[in-house]
């Protein structure tokens, strides 16, 4: 199975390609490494992946200091 820009553009509109083709290697060496291996699988991997992302606009906890936490980024 291998992950594409187009389906990442289905799950996840609205963003840019750059940003979608930045995080498909990532991808992509994950799913053989970890098994990942069935349709089920792979929409488990990326819904995941989609949600703790926040649609790939983030590859750190939000917040600040000790006790990060997972939400919105400060205002």
């Amino acid at each position: 199975m291998k992950i594409t820009s187009d389906l990442l553009a289905k799950l996840v509109p609205g963003t840019s390609a750059a940003k979608r083709d930045r995080f498909l290697p990532f991808l992509n060496d994950a799913c053989p490494r970890f098994e990942i291996n069935t349709e089920l699988r792979l929409a488990a991997f990326l819904a995941t992946c989609i949600v703790e992302s926040d649609h790939f606009k983030a590859t750190e906890e939000y917040g600040k200091g000790k006790g990060r936490y997972y939400g919105k980024p400060d205002a």
